[in-house]
């Protein structure tokens, strides 16, 4: 897949950039990310913004290979301003407690894949966000497609999707007993909601 630029942004969160719809950044690239010192498994190291370093496994951990990621820090995805693409298919990503991700502008991020009208290849992502939460901070142009996949919202708080656009296709968004997300005209597709304790 494709090579990412990896940065830790002034937030001090990972930012993934790069990748294309034909050529995607996947967690895998993160993870095997090579530094230019073939660094590889986590070892690469990421530059920070304002200067030094810090080690990809830092914010990712891969524990089942190409298939299942514990997510340790908030995750960026582009860089705001040039095009970038990220997909996960077939894999379980767990965000760790109060931990969640943004797309910024130009940035597409897809979970799962699309294949005429209908979602294949979907995966399982979990978010325990600290506070209300937005996956395209407003102002941001965005992009976001869930195909056959699950959002699992572990913590009460408000989901915007309301910035950017969205595509959803026969996919879960799952939340805890109180829950409220607000859509914009932009957001299209079929999904479900599914409440849990």
């Amino acid at each position: 897949m494709a090579a990412p630029t990896l940065t830790i942004n002034a937030s001090g969160q990972l930012e993934i950039a790069a990748g294309t719809s034909g050529d995607p950044v996947t967690w895998n690239d993160v993870w095997d990310w090579d530094d230019g010192g073939g660094s590889s498994a986590g070892d690469g190291d990421i530059p920070i913004d304002g200067g030094g370093t810090a080690k990809v496994s830092a914010y990712m951990t891969e524990t089942v290979a190409d298939a299942v990621y514990l997510i340790l820090d908030d995750i960026t995805f582009g860089d705001g301003t040039a095009a970038s693409y990220f997909q996960s298919e077939n894999e379980m990503v767990r965000f760790a407690d109060d931990k969640n991700f943004a797309i910024t502008t130009n940035a597409t991020l897809e979970l799962g894949d699309k294949t005429g009208d209908w979602g294949v290849d979907g995966s399982y992502w979990s978010v325990s966000p600290a506070a209300a939460w937005s996956l395209i901070p407003t102002g941001q142009t965005g992009t976001f497609y869930m195909y056959t996949s699950t959002l699992d919202i572990r913590a009460n708080y408000q989901c915007n999707l309301y910035s950017g656009n969205v595509d959803i296709i026969s996919s879960i968004i799952k939340y805890p007993t109180i829950f409220y997300i607000k859509f914009s005209s932009t957001t299209t597709g079929f999904f479900n909601f599914n409440r849990h304790d």
